[in-house]
């Protein structure tokens, strides 16, 4: 069996394949199978009359860290985001949901002069479908939204970091191998699993009972600056990836 690999004009090595007859295709580089397993280590020195594979320089091994690092922390952000909050909305502690179904249920409860109905949790876990006028509504709603700007917060200091670094071992260090620390020993709660109280929703809690003209409109502007917030949320993860060039 002959293993050989790609590589890009820069030599990063961009694919792998094996033959069993010793024919490589065009442009193919032979390689061990070492090599080919474990291809991001290595690069391909053009340079040479015979292309060979070679170690892969720091440059490229510190890009591949970060691009991973950075996947990983987005995960994580938007794992963070639709893992609940804490709000004291009725007075007391209570935990809400925030998967994208509870958002709008929570703007919709908020537009609403009737306000809504919402589940939420009480400190022993236990999850009710609890009624909401629509200042409470609308201190669930703010509460959220910090909730949600925490979330990218942590995330836009973190990706900071793993861009300023400039070795292996400092990127992987601000989001380590678990997942949950840093270098600088912060704990990452970002891999909270998802709240059980969203699996005792209802398709009926999306629709509120509250047809006044105002109320729509408010309903309507709300939902729009949602829409509004999850697009450019989703344009900055795809930016700090590195899939755009400018960041909103």
């Amino acid at each position: 069996m002959i293993y050989y690999v790609f590589a890009d004009s820069t030599g990063k090595i961009t694919g792998v394949g094996q033959t069993p007859d010793g024919t490589l295709p065009l442009n193919a580089v032979e390689c061990t199978a070492t090599e080919a397993a474990g291809f991001q280590q290595y690069a391909v020195d053009l340079s040479a009359a015979v292309p060979a594979i070679i170690p892969a320089p720091a440059a490229q091994l510190l890009a591949q860290s970060q691009d991973a690092q950075i996947t990983a922390l987005r995960a994580a952000c938007q794992a963070q985001i639709v893992a609940g909050f804490s709000s004291a909305a009725l007075g007391s502690s209570a935990t809400y949901g925030s998967d994208t179904i509870t958002q709008s249920n929570i703007t919709r409860a908020a537009a609403s002069a009737m306000g809504g109905s919402l589940w939420v949790a009480d400190s022993s876990g236990a999850w009710t479908l609890a009624a909401h006028t629509q200042a409470q509504a609308i201190q669930a709603r703010a509460d959220m939204w910090a909730h949600i700007q925490t979330a990218q917060a942590r995330y836009a200091m973190l990706l900071a970091q793993v861009r300023a670094a400039t070795t292996v071992a400092q990127a992987q260090a601000v989001f380590g191998n678990d997942g949950e620390r840093g270098h600088d020993g912060r704990v990452m709660a970002m891999k909270e699993e998802a709240l059980p109280g969203i699996l005792h929703r209802q398709e009926g809690d999306v629709a509120m009972n509250d047809a006044t003209p105002d109320s729509q409109r408010r309903l309507t502007r709300l939902e729009s600056e949602m829409a509004l917030f999850r697009a450019s949320f989703d344009k900055y993860m795809r930016a700090v990836a590195g899939e755009e060039k400018r960041l909103p």
